[in-house]
């Protein structure tokens, strides 16, 4: 029961950080075709940050401490692109990053 909670918990995790991720992807589209003006795009990244943090803040078991530590850090890193002029190339590579936490996820919880 608490190791199906556990892995129930995960792949929600995982399945958020996804999500953001693919906002992450279409808005540097929308920037690189000129879809999006800053404000909308900058928009989208605080959500993203937004988001990360309460997905951090909701996993309040120890299990969680390395998934956390990693949210954090993308976390911040969106707070802090969306005080400036936002370029896709720095969206993908925070997309990027998310992906390969995602595909990492053995490791912080196995």
């Amino acid at each position: 029961g608490e190791a199906a909670a556990f892995g129930r918990a995960v792949l929600s995790d995982c399945e958020t950080a996804e999500t953001c991720a693919r906002i992450l992807y279409d808005t540097a589209n929308g920037l690189e075709r000129a879809d999006l003006s800053q404000e909308e795009a900058r928009a989208a990244v605080r959500g993203v940050s937004k988001s990360l943090k309460g997905l951090r803040l909701a996993n309040t078991a120890e299990l969680f401490a390395l998934w956390n530590a990693r949210l954090a850090e993308a976390e911040r890193r969106a707070a802090e692109l969306a005080e400036g002029i936002l370029f896709a190339k720095d969206l993908r590579y925070l997309q990027v990053s998310l992906c390969l936490d995602i595909l990492r996820a053995d490791e912080y919880f196995g």
